[in-house]
């Protein structure tokens, strides 16, 4: 009886790509709840705001809410393992200099649409030129996006094919799914 490890489901999980559109609609959510939260009463929601952006990454195994929405998260490109709160920290800087500079009073725009705009533009630049789409934070973090896969703590077990194909043209056997305990 063969099965699947769950270092070899790690090992094929990290062998796997996110597409850019899950990314960037994971982004986008989350980016919401930032401007979300950034708009609740001063300094309070700016701050929780640009704690979730920096924290987020953290969170349900790797997975921020718009990457739990969006079936992904984030890995160490290492292990294998989902990335803590310190990795978020590092991986989502960049992110979070840009909110910042747009919290500013007075000069926050003009500050984010002039540098702000050049760091997620340089964000941007990297996913889609990294053979693995690595952005600036995850080469600062060294973390990496894959699609969430559920991962069971035993092996799974390989069909079994032993039994007899003529069972079922004999009428023996039953449809498991169509009995009534």
């Amino acid at each position: 009886m063969t099965g699947t490890t769950p270092e070899e489901v790690r090992t094929a999980d990290q062998a796997m790509s996110v597409d850019r559109l899950h990314r960037g609609l994971a982004r986008l959510i989350d980016l919401l709840i930032f401007v979300a939260a950034a708009w609740i009463d001063n300094p309070v929601g700016p701050l929780a705001g640009l704690l979730y952006l920096l924290i987020a990454d953290g969170f349900a195994r790797g997975r921020s809410v718009g990457k739990l929405l969006i079936g992904i998260r984030v890995i160490r490109r290492r292990s294998g393992r989902p990335a803590g709160f310190r990795r978020s920290i590092l991986r989502n800087l960049p992110i979070a200099f840009a909110g910042l500079l747009a919290l500013i009073p007075l000069v926050g725009w003009v500050l984010f649409l002039t540098l702000g705009a050049g760091v997620l533009a340089f964000e941007s630049y990297m996913v889609f030129t990294d053979e693995e789409g690595a952005r600036a934070g995850d080469v600062l973090a060294d973390t990496r996006v894959v699609p969430f896969v559920k991962k069971t703590s035993r092996p799974v077990p390989a069909a079994d094919t032993s039994a007899p194909a003529d069972e079922s043209a004999n009428g023996s056997a039953s449809d498991s799914t169509d009995e009534v305990p």
